[in-house]
């Protein structure tokens, strides 16, 4: 039977973005943070601005109840704390404590070593070649009027 490049190639894409978080997920075990905590411990350290538990909620795709539950978590643990808004008394700023500082920081090292691990030995060249095919694929993806070319 004949293989099926695309299979093959979409396959080993596929393998390639797992064995990534496997290593992401291996680095970051150390920190004690569960994998929802953490992602929204990263989103919040990105935002200037406290978003609202609607907000946080419409971003992860869960219910306000859910983000309450993992906000409570990683104020128990020490990540973050609450306090009230400056600007609008009816919210609540969620700030980052030192503990919550230091765990972002450790995390974009590990981002950063386990990425530069997945490039290791690839030139500029190489890597502009990667971005541009990566790009075309899904430009490819999102092109309604190729369907009738293929």
């Amino acid at each position: 039977m004949k293989r099926d490049k695309y299979a093959d190639m979409l396959h080993l894409m596929i393998c390639t973005i797992r064995q990534h978080r496997r290593q992401y997920e291996k680095q970051l075990e150390p920190l004690g943070i569960h994998h929802t905590q953490h992602k929204m411990l990263m989103y919040l350290s990105d935002k200037e601005i406290t978003p609202s538990q609607n907000e946080l909620a419409g971003a992860f795709n869960v219910s306000p109840a859910a983000v309450a539950v993992t906000l409570n978590k990683l104020e128990n643990g020490g990540y973050i704390r609450r306090g009230q808004s400056e600007t609008d008394l009816r919210k609540n700023s969620i700030l980052l404590t030192e503990k919550g500082k230091d765990t972002v920081r450790r995390s974009k090292d590990i981002f950063r070593s386990t990425d530069k691990r997945m490039f290791y030995g690839f030139d500029d060249s190489e890597l502009a070649e990667l971005a541009a095919m990566l790009e075309r694929m899904k430009d490819n993806l999102t092109d309604k009027e190729q369907d009738s070319r293929i």
